[in-house]
């Protein structure tokens, strides 16, 4: 698989993961979560998802205690 389409699919995934998580989630945090970077391995079959949140660090726990359910 060439570089361009993973690269693709990675945008495609970030995009998904974030239009999910803004109908299903956001409204549970106070903090700001931003889905920065996915990596997808060159079969896809494993994603890394890399996340920013903006907040103290009660809400960053929070937020990762929430992603990970």
């Amino acid at each position: 698989m060439s570089y361009d389409r993973i690269a693709r699919v990675n945008e495609v995934l970030k995009r998904e993961i974030s239009e999910w998580f803004e109908k299903n989630l956001a409204s549970e945090i106070e903090a700001l979560v931003t889905f920065t970077k996915v990596e997808t391995s060159a079969d896809l079959h494993h994603a890394k998802v890399f996340v920013s949140v903006f907040g103290g660090e009660d809400q960053e726990t929070e937020a990762f205690e929430l992603l990970e359910q």
